[in-house]
C-alpha cells in the first residue's frame, strides 16, 4: 500500500500504514481519494469491516462522536489557511 496499487483508473497511495494487534491497520493519507482505503484493501483480498478517521490535516477528531461538530479554534483555522496559501 505504501509503494501504491493500481486500482481501475486510479494509482492509490497510501503514506504510512502500520499493522497492530487484532488485525487492526493504521493507515496514513496525505491526499485521499474516493473509499480509497477500502479499494486499496480489497485489491489486497482484504475487506474493511470498520473505518475511523481520527485527524483531518492538523485538527485532531478525538472526543467527537459520529455525526457531532465542533467550532474550530483561532489557531486551527490559521493552521488551515496556511496548509491552502498558494494553491488554486
Amino acid at each position: 500500500m505504501e509503494k501504491g496499487i493500481q486500482v481501475g483508473k486510479d494509482y492509490l497511495k497510501a503514506s504510512k500504514v502500520c499493522f497492530e494487534k487484532d488485525n487492526k491497520i493504521t493507515v496514513t493519507l496525505k491526499q485521499g481519494k474516493n473509499r480509497q482505503i477500502r479499494r486499496m484493501l480489497g485489491m489486497l483480498g482484504y475487506r474493511a469491516e470498520r473505518l475511523k478517521r481520527i485527524r483531518i490535516g492538523t485538527i485532531k477528531l478525538s472526543g467527537l462522536k459520529s455525526g457531532e461538530w465542533r467550532k474550530l479554534t483561532p489557531d486551527e483555522v490559521s493552521n488551515l489557511k496556511g496548509l491552502t496559501r498558494g494553491k488554486t
